[in-house]
């Protein structure tokens, strides 16, 4: 079969699937040929599919903000008002061709702030640069030990690792670590089998029944993206997913004015976002759990998944578009990963105060809202009016700490931090991991040991 023929057979396909759209859904897939996207009568009108079955979508400004549309159509047309029209309601604009290699994003929230930009290019030539490789790639092991836990398999090594890449001496340090975790971690992945409807599981070819190994025969370059390699269906689910949580990823490190390209774990190279492969590590396991979940419960069929002459393998909607509600799941990681790393490389004030920002989770304004609301429980109280309120103690001291001290926390040694706060070393390490919020009474320790490193990297 030619791959003319066969592009025109999954395009056929691609056609004749296309799911009905779903104006509360948060991501606006637009699929199949003739697409159009224009401004008529002050509404967002998406039109898409074939001649003869068309897709008609109306969005109206007082319900649409924020949103995110997915252009996978092959030909259409979008006007320059359309873009103008997303541009101020924040909505991004996601164009990626079928094999998700070249993406163009447009439209949305873009913060520029220089000196950031400045403080992120100089990381790897300080201990900013080690911090944040602890953090992420520390997340990523993590994740890794956690779902494997609920996977019931066991690992040797899992917490050492995990105990070993926060005390890690270098980024190349870290770089083994997440090697040697890695190669374990998708050994588990393996065998496990996939679920096939009747009809299919008869004819399907004998490496789809399990996951499989991650590398195929067609990666033969380092530069290859796996995406346009995937032989398995869980493999190609998994890239599919990966490439939705690298664009909320892209998306989340403009708004906090971070350069998606200069990269300190991932070396830069033309044409590739290195700080979004960055942040990405973190998000991976998280991707994990649901691709695992996922298998665990769907039944697949031959209408899900197409293997290519080349035996790569396309996955086809409508499950590829059930693929793409996930991208509310990756945004709000994303958004946390990216505020923790700008807070971390954000540079002090002209007068030495060192700012947290939160302009996409809204950490600070909930914040400041609890302690607020807490306020005036006290003067209730105090005034002897017969009121108390109750606004949960819990949730915004942990709010209080994620937004204040963690991000800065993660950039210390945990060995200073057992001398500055008397805590364990192993308590110290729960903190580092979310796990744990320490009493309020030890948070002044912090504050110095904070201070400390502060005036030290100065």
């Amino acid at each position: 079969m030619s791959p003319e023929s066969t592009a025109a057979s999954v395009m056929r396909d691609t056609l004749a699937s296309l799911p009905l759209f779903n104006p509360q859904a948060s991501t606006i897939v637009v699929d199949g040929s003739y697409a159009s996207i224009r401004v008529e009568h002050g509404h967002l009108q998406i039109e898409d599919g074939s001649p003869d079955r068309r897709r008609v979508l109306r969005l109206i400004r007082a319900y649409s903000r924020g949103k995110r549309i997915l252009l996978l159509a092959w030909h259409g047309i979008i006007t320059l008002d359309a873009m103008q029209w997303c541009q101020a309601l924040d909505i991004e604009l996601v164009m990626f061709d079928p094999r998700m290699q070249d993406v163009i994003l447009y439209g949305g929230k873009m913060h520029n702030d220089a000196r950031l930009r400045r403080a992120q290019a100089l990381a790897t030539t300080n201990e900013h640069g080690l911090a944040i490789t602890r953090y992420l790639l520390g997340e990523k092991i993590s994740g890794q030990r956690d779902l494997l836990t609920l996977m019931e398999r066991s690992v040797p090594r899992a917490d050492e690792l995990c105990y070993e890449i926060e005390e890690a001496a270098s980024i190349s340090a870290c770089h083994r670590l997440e090697s040697e975790a890695a190669v374990t971690y998708w050994r588990q992945w393996v065998d496990m089998p996939l679920q096939w409807h009747g009809a299919a599981s008869r004819d399907i070819p004998a490496h789809w029944r399990t996951v499989g190994t991650r590398r195929s025969s067609r990666s033969q370059r380092s530069s290859d993206s796996q995406a346009q390699h995937a032989i398995t269906p869980t493999h190609a689910i998994l890239n599919y997913c990966y490439r939705l949580a690298e664009i909320e990823t892209t998306i989340a490190l403009r708004a906090v004015g971070l350069d998606p390209g200069l990269g300190i774990i991932h070396r830069d190279m033309q044409g590739r976002d290195s700080m979004t492969l960055d942040c990405l590590e973190a998000i991976r396991p998280m991707v994990d759990a649901y691709v695992y979940q996922l298998i665990g419960y769907r039944t697949f069929t031959r209408k899900d998944v197409r293997e290519l002459p080349d035996g790569t393998c396309r996955l086809l909607p409508p499950f590829s578009h059930e693929l793409t509600a996930t991208m509310t799941r990756w945004r709000n990681a994303a958004a946390v990963i990216a505020e923790n790393i700008a807070n971390l490389l954000r540079p002090a004030t002209a007068s030495g105060r060192k700012r947290t920002l939160t302009p996409l989770t809204g950490m600070n304004l909930r914040r400041a809202q609890a302690t607020i609301k807490a306020t005036r429980g006290i003067e209730d109280r105090l005034g002897n009016r017969g009121t108390t309120i109750d606004f949960g103690e819990d949730l915004p001291r942990r709010d209080i700490w994620l937004g204040r001290y963690h991000a800065s926390v993660q950039a210390i040694p945990t060995e200073q931090l057992v001398q500055a706060t008397g805590l364990s070393k192993r308590y110290i390490l729960l903190i580092k991991r979310k796990e744990r919020v320490p009493d309020p009474r030890h948070w002044p320790a912090f504050e110095r040991a904070c201070k400390s490193q502060h005036k030290r990297s100065e």
